[in-house]
């Protein structure tokens, strides 16, 4: 896998745009300030996913203060890259939340049909 980050790391500007997500997450949580202060809290069915080796507790802990229909779950042997570190497990539990989110959700979310 590390040659997979190194190739993509190594394109020209590369870098720069994967540390951008660092760079705003001031602003970016300003904006979602303000936004929750027009709107209030997501009424949506929501999932957060975190692992057991890197606080995810934590990120269930701070999605509770902006959602009201919260789902979440903490997958003890993983860290900070889920999608990496257990692919199938992260593929479940999206599966899972789809299937149970309430219709209008489900109905919205590219390759799952609501009846599967």
């Amino acid at each position: 896998q590390i040659e997979e980050y190194v190739r993509a790391y190594s394109r020209p500007g590369a870098f720069h745009r994967g540390i951008e997500y660092y760079r705003t997450r001031i602003r970016d949580a300003e904006d979602n300030r303000e936004l929750f202060d027009k709107k209030g809290a997501l009424s949506m069915p929501v999932l957060w996913i975190g692992g057991g080796k890197s606080g995810g507790a934590w990120v269930g802990k701070q999605m509770e203060q902006v959602a009201t229909n919260l789902s979440g779950r903490i997958i003890p042997d993983a860290g900070d890259w889920l999608p990496q570190e257990c692919p199938d497990e992260i593929a479940k539990t999206l599966i899972a939340f789809w299937r149970g989110a309430s219709a209008p959700f489900r109905d919205k979310v590219a390759g799952v049909a609501p009846d599967e």
